[in-house]
């Protein structure tokens, strides 16, 4: 009998096909099972990744929020610059940089968040959270440059101040000190005058000697100085992380037996007689004649008095036309010239200067002097602080006594800032919002845990954030 050949190994072909047929199944099965494994496992990976790329993110948003101080918003707005659908601005506190901005902002480009399946038309909503100072240089010293980014101040071409690389140390030297994003530069006489702004505070430096000093400090409440102003022996802060005008005087209001004051009076009245009162001179020997004494202002019509009353511990006049009236809105200026003795120690003394109609007080008013009356604020010894203002939306760009400006274009804010220091959450975000009650800020967003733009299967939780605004 004739035998095939497949039938001497010990399988027909039928049996042969179904075992070719049965591996390939099985095969096929193995294929699938470790490729669903794989994708399985990369998709793991990736929601861990994202996981914890988020839970960074949170904890640099708690922190930030933790550290905001101010009493205000900055800003808000529907539309930014850039891909910013809306945020806000808030003051911040502690060592960060003085201003935190949170938002909205698109990104493209992404789909799957668990199986990392990009398009270059996805798109979806991210958080992020930006922290930076507001640039704005004032530069009132000719000859002489500012660099807030390089951190340093140049003579021409020669660096005098800053080490060139931001920091806090303060030595006698310019050089040797360190400046963090200074913001405005000052000259008066000798003596340049710095905003250190990072460092919360103002810097003396001596021209001549290449000494420096610290004016004011954190000690003094200055926080995030961006502006000076020098005019008529008074120095004007920017206090913008605080949102104050602070005037700081010294000895240009005394110059050795000569004593000059501007006032504005708080209410009308009229008045015969002027008496002054010198904290720092026990007895008075000098002036005794009228003529040292001069008054000026909207109204006045006799500047030199008709009598002098009495000398000693102070010096009162009578006025020559008799009654003068003053008037609110009105400046005034008096000046008493040739003061003996003088003041034999430096510090701080007052004037306090009383009208009277008769005897009977009208207005009274106290005016500081330091007596070391050199016209400069090299050294914070003797200087009197006062709060011009206060309550003002991040002030900065002081250019006059009662000028400066409170506005600020926050969408070039956030244009002339690196975006470099942007952080951004990890997972996508369906919505933001925020609201106040009282003191309290309100944050809302709900955050993506399944975000599957191809199946549209989204999951989102509900994240809220409260901020006390001191």
């Amino acid at each position: 009998m004739f035998q095939s050949p497949l039938s001497k190994s010990g399988f027909t072909l039928i049996e042969l096909l179904l075992a070719v047929t049965l591996s390939a199944i099985l095969m096929t099965g193995i294929v699938v099972f470790v490729s669903s494994s794989l994708g399985s496992n990369m998709a793991t990976k990736k929601v861990l990744e994202e996981g914890n790329g988020n839970e960074q993110f949170e904890q640099h948003l708690t922190e930030a929020l933790g550290n905001v101080t101010g009493s205000w918003l900055y800003a808000t707005g529907t539309t930014f610059i850039g891909e910013y659908l809306t945020g806000i601005f808030l003051e911040t506190g502690g060592p960060n940089p003085p201003i935190t901005f949170l938002g909205l902002r698109t990104q493209t480009g992404y789909c799957d968040s668990y199986s990392g399946t990009a398009s270059e038309t996805g798109t979806v909503l991210r958080l992020v959270l930006r922290q930076f100072s507001v640039p704005i240089e004032q530069n009132n010293a000719p000859g002489y440059t500012l660099s807030s980014s390089g951190n340093s101040i140049f003579s021409g071409a020669t660096r005098i101040i800053g080490t060139g690389y931001p920091g806090n140390a303060l030595t006698n030297s310019g050089l040797d000190t360190e400046l963090s994003s200074p913001s405005a530069l000052i000259s008066s006489g000798t003596y340049l005058y710095i905003s250190d702004t990072m460092n919360d505070r103002v810097l003396s430096y001596n021209i001549t000697s290449g000494s420096i000093t610290q004016l004011l400090g954190p000690e003094n409440d200055i926080r995030r100085p961006t502006s000076l102003s020098f005019s008529w022996g008074t120095l004007l802060i920017a206090s913008s992380g605080n949102g104050k005008i602070y005037n700081l005087q010294d000895g240009d209001s005394w110059n050795g037996s000569v004593f000059s004051g501007t006032f504005r009076v708080a209410n009308n009245f009229s008045a015969d007689n002027l008496k002054f009162t010198f904290s720092g001179i026990s007895s008075l020997s000098s002036p005794t004649s009228p003529a040292s004494f001069t008054l000026s202002g909207v109204g006045i019509t006799q500047n030199i008095p008709n009598d002098l009353l009495n000398t000693g511990a102070n010096l009162q006049y009578t006025f020559t036309g008799g009654a003068q009236s003053f008037s609110t809105g009105n400046t005034y200026t008096f000046t008493v010239n040739n003061i003996l003795p003088l003041p034999t120690t430096f510090g701080n003394n007052t004037v306090q200067i009383d009208f009277l109609s008769g005897s009977i007080l009208q207005y009274s008013d106290t005016f500081h002097y330091y007596s070391k009356w050199d016209g400069t604020l090299e050294s914070s010894t003797g200087n009197i602080l006062k709060t011009l203002s206060e309550g003002i939306i991040y002030p900065h760009n002081i250019v006059g006594p009662t000028a400066w400006s409170g506005t600020i274009d926050w969408n070039s804010v956030l244009w002339q800032n690196p975006t470099g220091e942007e952080i951004s959450s990890s997972l996508p975000i369906q919505d933001f919002s925020f609201q106040t009650t009282g003191k309290i800020l309100s944050i809302r967003y709900h955050e993506y845990k399944n975000y599957d733009c191809m199946l549209g299967k989204h999951q989102v939780e509900e994240r809220i954030k409260k901020v006390l605004l001191r």
